[in-house]
């Protein structure tokens, strides 16, 4: 005869009776699971409770359905499932978890107020404030779908991709997150959003069509209809790559940067942004600068601009390749003193506080010219300007008053 094992013996399991009747609830707990080891993996990988407070077995629509109440802990292979109460199709590997619901496997954690759990393909459908945590990503949303042996997930409604390392964040309707390669794709009404650590609620965002991200390396992607939107600084793009390592945001296809009274153009540009602050870049490719106000524009174009900005101001630009600049000059106290025109192979011109300090022509004595118009005088033709030949710009501290 082959031997049993007595009640209290090492892996005997006691079996919860079938509660038939509402009034027997109340004898369920002399039943409980709840710190009851699981029986050793025999292989299969089937479902297994763990532990509960209460167990009833009844049957809804031909399926027998085992309801668990309180301190419900399940596991599948490496995963293990935690919640208030579910409903356990046994025969179908189906759980329905309710209540603080979490599902980890060493890898990621899930958490939402209710989750389908099927057991055949290993995947969760979690509903209701839904969560999918890996290191420092975090995925939430309405709902999600995690593929376990994909160790993929699609979200939708409200949805949030952020990295508590980063600072930065993507929110949209819809997503799509790989854990294994790292990588999010988010659309339906994407943007990213930086925040500033150095000022509370200062912020700068980016949108798009479509949204990828890569968070090994650091960078974003965002293709068609590109919009920028920080305070004081606005910029579109056909595409946009963002890397957040070195705030760096790189804009291709007809990129436009508007600044109160400036504007930026070029093929490519390539704009820091620092602690959500504008601190300069570079343009590539029919690059200008237009700066505009009541009293008039001054203007800089070439094939290459490089700007060296602080906290959205203006400190050093320079301008190569067929460089060209018209800046109006003024004295100490503000009041205008004419207008400055240069061009040749190399313009530096030096800002304090947006306010123009100089500017030096570097060219090779054929190829620049300078022109000062004081204040007084009419604008002459342009034949007219060309025709005094070519001069080195002097810096406007070093010209003689008047």
């Amino acid at each position: 005869m082959k031997p049993t094992r007595p009640p209290g013996a090492a892996g005997f399991v006691r079996r919860p009776r079938q509660i038939l009747r509402p009034a027997s609830a109340a004898l369920a707990a002399v039943f409980l699971c709840a710190g009851t080891p699981a029986a050793a993996d025999d292989g299969t990988d089937h479902i297994r409770l763990v532990a509960a407070e209460r167990m009833e077995n009844a049957t809804e629509n031909g399926r027998a359905v085992r309801s668990l109440v309180g301190g419900v802990r399940l596991v599948q292979g490496p995963c293990y499932m935690e919640c208030d109460a579910a409903s356990w199709v046994e025969n179908e590997a189906y759980v329905r978890l309710t209540g603080r619901v979490r599902i980890f496997d060493g890898k990621r954690t899930l958490e939402a107020d209710m989750v389908e759990y099927l057991g055949a393909p290993k995947t969760e459908r979690a509903f209701g404030r839904a969560s999918v945590r890996s290191g420092s990503r975090r995925l939430t949303a309405e709902r999600i779908v995690y593929r376990q042996i994909e160790e993929q997930a699609e979200a939708s409604g409200r949805v949030t991709v952020s990295d508590t390392t980063e600072r930065v964040r993507l929110e949209s309707d819809s997503a799509f997150y790989d854990r294994k390669r790292d990588y999010a794709l988010v659309w339906s009404r994407p943007r990213l959003i930086r925040s500033d650590t150095a000022a509370a609620g200062k912020e700068w965002r980016l949108r798009g069509i479509r949204m990828e991200t890569w968070g090994a390396e650091r960078r974003t992607t965002v293709t068609d209809s590109v919009r920028i939107e920080q305070d004081g600084l606005g910029a579109d793009a056909g595409a946009a790559e963002y890397r957040s390592a070195g705030e760096l945001l790189i804009l291709t296809r007809s990129p436009r940067v508007t600044q109160p009274g400036r504007v930026i153009t070029g093929d490519s540009m390539a704009i820091r942004i620092q602690d959500a602050r504008f601190a300069g870049g570079s343009v590539f490719g029919r690059a200008g600068i237009v700066s505009e106000d009541s009293a008039g524009r001054d203007v800089l174009k070439g094939g290459r601009i490089f700007i060296s900005a602080r906290g959205d101001t203006l400190e050093r630009v320079v301008v190569e390749e067929q460089a060209e600049s018209a800046f109006r000059v003024s004295d100490e106290n503000g009041r205008p003193q004419g207008v400055n025109e240069a061009s040749g192979d190399r313009i530096v011109i030096e800002f304090d506080g947006n306010r123009l300090l100089s500017v030096e022509v570097e060219s090779r004595p054929a190829s620049s010219t300078g022109v000062f118009t004081p204040a007084d005088t009419p604008a002459r033709p342009a034949s007219a300007q060309r025709a005094e030949g070519p001069e080195r710009e002097k810096p406007e501290r070093d010209r003689p008053d008047g």
